[in-house]
């Protein structure tokens, strides 16, 4: 009886480890090739203006913030991959309690994007601003990855 109680756990902990990984790639695909947010320019220079990796209207803090999100989603990719198939390259220079730094990774995604946010739209504050996929990704990757390592570190 407890053997198939534990079999049952073990799956489920896999299934969270994909549904992670899932969401993670989500989220570093739109933090890292979409805009993060926007403004209406007015006057003579009058236009949509962005903020992304690449883009002029960034500001320093947004710009970190992008990257910043980048690197941890990664690491949740990388730890998802890791207990999902062990028998990788990865296992032999990740620590055996690295999956524990999940929650850490999923929390501080959501902060430091939420971060980036308020940055721009502190700096924008004078124009008609908005989130764009970007902002939206790194938070709701940050949030629901938060929740699921949660859960999975319960079981």
């Amino acid at each position: 009886m407890s053997d198939s109680n534990s079999n049952l756990g073990f799956a489920s902990q896999r299934m969270y480890s994909l549904i992670i990984l899932v969401l993670s790639i989500i989220g570093f695909i739109l933090v890292t090739f979409t805009r993060f947010a926007g403004f209406y320019l007015t006057g003579y220079y009058k236009g949509y203006r962005y903020s992304c990796l690449t883009c002029e209207y960034a500001t320093a803090v947004d710009r970190t913030a992008i990257i910043l999100a980048m690197l941890l989603l990664l690491g949740q990719i990388v730890i998802c991959v890791n207990e999902l198939w062990p028998e990788t390259i990865l296992s032999q220079f990740l620590p055996a309690n690295f999956s524990r730094w999940g929650i850490f990774f999923a929390v501080f995604t959501l902060i430091i994007t939420l971060i980036g946010g308020a940055a721009f739209a502190a700096a924008y504050s004078y124009y008609e601003w908005w989130f764009e996929p970007g902002f939206y990704g790194g938070t709701i990757a940050g949030l629901l990855n938060s929740i699921l390592f949660f859960l999975k570190g319960r079981m």
